[in-house]
Parts: C-alpha cells; sequence; structure tokens
C-alpha cells in the first residue's frame, strides 16, 4: 500500500483519538470515581474515598470528595477522622459523609475513621493519606495537560509529513491537496474546519470552497508540472523589449562611472 495511502487513513483516526482525549480529560477531572486506599494490613473497617465533583490525580485532589466506611452486620456507629481530628458521625447506612478540601488547607491529610458495633467494640479502620491542592494547581495541571496533547498532535502530523519522502517543499504539517475547480496545488492550511474524513478549505489560486484530503506527493508532483505546462511561454516581443531593458540598465549602470 502506498505510504500516502496509508497517511490518509491514519490521519483520521489519529485526530479522532486526540480529539476523544480532550473532551474525556476534562470530565474525567470532574467525574464521581472512587480513588483506591492505600495499600495496608487487614483492618476491621474499609474506608474508601469517593470523588465528588472535584480533581483527583497522582495522589492530588482539589474539590467535593466523600469517605465511605464499610464493616460487619453489626455496626452501628462511625466517626470519620481527618489528620485525627473528627469531622463527623454517621449512625446509620451507608456510613459516609461528604467533606470539601477548600476548607482545609493545602498539604497531605490523612483519613480515618472509628467504627462502634452493637457490642460495644472500637474497630478501627485503614489510612489513606492525600495531597489537597489549590484550585490554581489544578488549572496549571488541566493546562499542562490539553498542552502536551496538542504539542503531541502537532508532533505527529510533522512526523507523519517528514516520513513522507517525495513531499513537496512548503507544503506545511497539514499537508499539500489539489483544488477540485483549478486543478493547481496547495498547501492545506491550518485554520481549515475538520468535517468528518476531510477538511473545508478554500483555495488561494481561485479562491473557491472546498472539501480537501491530504494529496500524495506524487499527485502533488503531477498537479504542479500540470500548472508549468499550462503558462504561456514569453511572446518574441516581450522577450526582445526585457533583452533591450537589460541593455539600457548596463548602459546607465555604466556611465556612472565615466568621467565628464
Amino acid at each position: 500500500m502506498p505510504l500516502s495511502l496509508q497517511q490518509n487513513e491514519v490521519q483520521p483516526m489519529r485526530d479522532r483519538i486526540i480529539l476523544l482525549l480532550l473532551i474525556i480529560t476534562p470530565l474525567f477531572l470532574s467525574l464521581p470515581q472512587e480513588i483506591n486506599a492505600d495499600y495496608q494490613e487487614p483492618s476491621q473497617i474499609e474506608l474508601r474515598l469517593i470523588r465528588g465533583l472535584g480533581f483527583g490525580l497522582g495522589g492530588q485532589i482539589q474539590g467535593r470528595f466523600s469517605l465511605h466506611a464499610s464493616g460487619p452486620d453489626s455496626l452501628d456507629r462511625v466517626e470519620f477522622y481527618i489528620d485525627d481530628h473528627l469531622i463527623g458521625e454517621v449512625s446509620s447506612q451507608p456510613f459516609s459523609i461528604s467533606f470539601s478540601t477548600s476548607d482545609y488547607e493545602t498539604g497531605v491529610h490523612q483519613f480515618s475513621a472509628v467504627g462502634y458495633p452493637a457490642d460495644g467494640r472500637e474497630l478501627t479502620s485503614n489510612r489513606i493519606s492525600r495531597r489537597f491542592v489549590s484550585v490554581i494547581s489544578v488549572g496549571l495541571i488541566v493546562a499542562a495537560i490539553i498542552i502536551l496533547v496538542v504539542v503531541l498532535r502537532f508532533a505527529s502530523s510533522y512526523i507523519a509529513r517528514s516520513k513522507n519522502s517525495g513531499a513537496q517543499k512548503g507544503i506545511g504539517y497539514l499537508g499539500g491537496t489539489v483544488c477540485k475547480n483549478c486543478g493547481r496545488s496547495f498547501g492545506i492550511h491550518w485554520w481549515s474546519l475538520r468535517l468528518g474524513l476531510g477538511r473545508m478549505d478554500r483555495c488561494p489560486h481561485c479562491g473557491k470552497w472546498n472539501m480537501v484530503n491530504r494529496a500524495s506527493a506524487e499527485t502533488l508532483a503531477q498537479a504542479e508540472h500540470a500548472e508549468r505546462e499550462s503558462e504561456p511561454a514569453e511572446s518574441p516581443v516581450a522577450e526582445q523589449q526585457s533583452k533591450d531593458d537589460d541593455i539600457l540598465r548596463r548602459q546607465i549602470d555604466e556611465s556612472r562611472y565615466r568621467d565628464e
């Protein structure tokens, strides 16, 4: 299969994957999702940290979260702690309590719980450690992710373009195409609108808008050759006029160095 045909098939798929990343990244950062508890020895109560409307990535969290505790069927009451400070008590299932990281200082915090079954025993939970970060830090992280995706998009397009050994110079990272109206080649503009498997772009030669796709190097070369062949040859009169102009120009230049 020709290299250009492979690129035309892979390019839309790569664009769709990158677009999907741009869409789901903010959603992934905000939708409810369970954050696994730190591994410890088996405890009497299992404590889990659940994300509500907030950010959680690499042990850093920001926004609204909830703590969920589960234990034996005889469990009657659960106390929830952040840094060994009681934040609330729940006496009925489900044993859960919500909180906002904005109510606490940034930095590392620990979560724990203590449960009390009907027989009066005191049951402890596993401990979970997370770093609370500010809204500004979250914005910087999200911006960094988006910038990384955009950079990868441009880099992948540039690499794909460079690997096409027959590519024309000056075409651009999106490649070149041939206008369906005037038949002349041009580089696909970066501001062209992606629509499905093609792009809506404007030909700089005839000014017409068309759905275009990346053309192979062979197709671009054929279009450029046809364009050169269609250019009218310079007439004898014009050629003679050009020669006369050159002679007159040389005479003027030489006269500057003559002594009067």
